[in-house]
């Protein structure tokens, strides 16, 4: 049987952390963008990607374009936190 990360049921304990996992298992987002996609409040997306950025789930890079955008990632952690979700059935399998 699959052994889960230790940071795996902090990520389930709540909708919303699982929600910008799967949305950045995809590729990288803005907070803005996953905000609107999960209809929940930029304010709250924002504390999440610090929680997790925190434990090192995630990654903050600016683009390089003229206006600053800053775009999170998942890290290899993060990664690893997203098969376990695949695994307990949060995700779709790619």
């Amino acid at each position: 049987m699959h052994k889960l990360n230790k940071l795996t049921p902090f990520v389930t304990s709540g909708k919303s952390r699982i929600n910008v996992i799967v949305f950045l298992s995809h590729s990288a987002k803005t907070p803005s963008w996953i905000a609107d996609k999960t209809d929940t409040s930029i304010q709250n997306i924002s504390k999440i990607l610090r929680q997790l950025l925190d434990k090192k789930i995630v990654k903050r890079y600016l683009s390089s374009a003229r206006i600053k955008s800053k775009f999170y990632t998942l890290t290899e952690l993060g990664i690893e936190i997203a098969d376990d979700l695949t695994k307990l059935g949060y995700m779709e399998k790619k």
